[in-house]
């Protein structure tokens, strides 16, 4: 059973994560393998994780580990497994967690039947269902008790991903919104130490007042609304790069297959035929060569969309410019599925060992099966290949026409090796549309020449493009490349922490005044009053120390911050932040609860604030 705490107000950072969190009561009954033989079944379990969710486990974090005694460290070994899990759960299915969280206290409840009441502090995030939450920590404790007594086989192990695959990822991936971008540009916050925080809708801020961004998916604050718009339209943005003088693809919009017909052989063969209003590659057809194949591909694209393009084929493959804050960060050259040949094997012997090697991973992890359909074939014959030919090594071996969401694809760096002129074609393309960060994809048989010498076109720009993790040989990933442009340093703002109860707060009026003074737009804040850089009363819908410090995170005039802590609130609410840059006493003590214990009772809220003073 998990009982979580309900969240009536933004969540705030517990005592020693560095994300945000909520309390969890786990009641768990541990598995009696466990109490003869604990050594090894640690190990047993820990090789079940690794091979069943492909992630090592952490030494637990002693320096959190307020528990006392040999039997609750037995305890507290196994729950710490669950926390990990869980965090790695709800990360498959695109949650934000990169802090497993920790154990607040464990209770003995019936020794007998060995019942645990365990009380955890985990990471949740504002504006995500508690439920989605609840499900990974129960899960994550049932797939534990299942392992410590399960031996893993080929079998188990079909068994183990069957139960994360329908007890888990099917329940609560519709609850979640998808996006491939968000989870590798968060896990890159957080490691660059950028704080973050959910405002709803899949839009996060990151970062702290002047120095906050808000991004959603690939697409940050400063692009253009109606850049979106214009983008999202391929024969709208075609006709926009053309009269901008930018190399843009020749197309028709034929209102029927007759007209089609007659576009293409206007345009001349081969064509490409498309929907003006779909991404990813969707309902593309490439090489099409005869009046047959026109109209089948016509006929897969009005499955989809009423707009129809058949477009000028023009040589080459598709590269994406990946532009961030007027910079070019990442240029690559978007190959089809294929097989690399190592000049020994079969390209049928190479399929194989590409789909073994994904078989061993588990299923969320894996690529697109690598083919050897009809299709592949067809591809393979393009280029002199068939599925007995033994290529060259590092000879590519396409299983299909082009890179595609629905069939995956192989990526090549060329960032080091673009021309000139076309970084300069795919800057002017993004600013264009007004676009901070834009995705230009441009056709060409090599992008080392420029595209007015070699007939290269640019195909479409693509709003909030794709910023993960992939795989290529660049030194590093496009999403630290494009956080460099719009981060400088960790995105915080300094906040400095005045603590007491003494009604005369000159102390930090005076330091105030000295921020400004250094040309920082300081603010100031306490639980009832808060002053603009003018010293004058800023009055804010919402009352409390922890809901007037988060308006002034958001806020971007703010480039530093000034708490006055006066009386025990935050006891209550928590801390808004995770990190202070000083903190100086006031002459009077603060006035504390009876117990004067922090919200999961493991410390006194000036012990709290000591703790999180930046060595910096």
């Amino acid at each position: 059973m998990i009982t979580y705490s309900a969240a009536t107000q933004a969540l705030p950072y517990p005592p020693g994560m560095d994300q945000q969190g909520n309390p969890i009561t786990l009641a768990w009954q541990i598995p009696g393998v466990f109490h003869n033989n604990y050594p090894r079944m640690l190990l047993h379990v820990d090789e079940w994780i690794r091979r069943g969710l492909d992630i090592d486990i952490p030494p637990y974090p002693k320096e959190l580990n307020r528990l006392t005694g040999e039997h609750d460290a037995k305890v507290a070994e196994p729950v710490w497994r669950i926390l990990v899990m869980a965090a790695e759960l709800l990360r498959i299915v695109n949650v934000p967690v990169f802090n497993p969280g920790y154990i607040t206290s464990l209770h003995l409840e019936d020794r007998k039947n060995r019942n645990w009441r365990i009380n955890l502090m985990a990471p949740q995030l504002d504006y995500y269902p508690a439920t989605v939450y609840q499900k990974a920590y129960h899960q994550a404790a049932r797939l534990f008790t299942w392992m410590a007594q399960t031996n893993r086989t080929r079998q188990t192990l079909g068994l183990f991903y069957d139960a994360v695959q329908s007890g888990f990822i099917d329940v609560v991936s519709p609850l979640v919104p998808s996006s491939q971008s968000k989870l590798p540009i968060l896990n890159e916050a957080h490691r660059r130490k950028i704080p973050f925080r959910h405002l709803g809708n899949r839009v996060f801020q990151l970062g702290w007042g002047a120095q906050g961004r808000l991004l959603r998916s690939g697409a940050i604050d400063s692009d253009a609304a109606l850049g979106s718009v214009l983008s999202q339209n391929k024969k709208t943005c075609a006709h926009l790069l053309r009269i901008a003088g930018l190399p843009a693809p020749k197309h028709v919009s034929p209102v029927s297959l007759q007209a089609a017909v007659k576009a293409a052989e206007s345009l001349g063969w081969p064509v490409v035929v498309k929907p003006a209003d779909r991404d990813r590659g969707e309902g593309v057809t490439t090489g099409i060569t005869n009046k047959e194949d026109l109209v089948a591909a016509c006929k897969k694209v009005a499955e989809l969309s009423n707009q129809l393009l058949v477009e000028k084929q023009v040589p080459g493959i598709c590269h994406r410019i990946h532009v961030a804050a007027g910079k070019v960060v990442r240029v690559t050259r978007r190959l089809p599925k294929c097989v690399t040949g190592d000049g020994r094997s079969s390209v049928a012997a190479l399929i194989a060992e590409a789909n073994r090697e994904q078989q061993a991973l588990p299923p969320w992890k894996r690529l697109k099966p690598f083919p050897d359909d009809k299709l592949a074939q067809e591809c393979l014959q393009i280029e002199g290949l068939d599925l007995d030919s033994v290529p060259a090594a590092g000879q590519l071996a396409p299983l299909r026409p082009f890179s595609s969401i629905e069939w995956g694809g192989n990526l090549e760096d060329l960032t080091e090796v673009i021309h000139p002129d076309n970084v300069a074609a795919a800057l002017e393309a993004a600013q264009l549309l007004r676009l901070a960060t834009a995705g230009v994809d441009m056709i060409s048989e090599d992008i080392r020449i420029p595209w007015h010498q070699n007939g290269a076109i640019i195909n479409e720009v693509n709003y909030s493009p794709q910023t993960g993790q992939s795989t290529g040989t660049g030194p590093r990933h496009t999403v630290a490349r494009t956080l460099d442009q719009y981060f400088n340093g960790n995105g915080r703002i300094p906040i400095e922490v005045f603590a007491g109860g003494s009604l005369n707060i000159s102390p930090a009026l005076e330091r105030q005044a000295s921020l400004l003074g250094e040309g920082l737009r300081c603010f100031l804040t306490t639980h009832s009053l808060t002053l603009d850089t003018d010293g004058q009363p800023l009055n804010l819908a919402e009352s409390g120390l922890f809901n007037r410090v988060m308006a002034l995170l958001t806020r971007r005039d703010v480039d530093a911050l000034i708490v006055v802590v006066q009386n025990d609130e935050l006891l209550a609410t928590g801390l808004p932040f995770d990190s202070i840059n000083a903190l100086e006493l006031l002459p009077e003590p603060l006035t504390l609860s009876a117990s004067g214990r922090f919200l999961d009772g493991s410390a006194t809220l000036m012990d709290w604030l000591e703790t999180i003073v930046s060595k910096a």
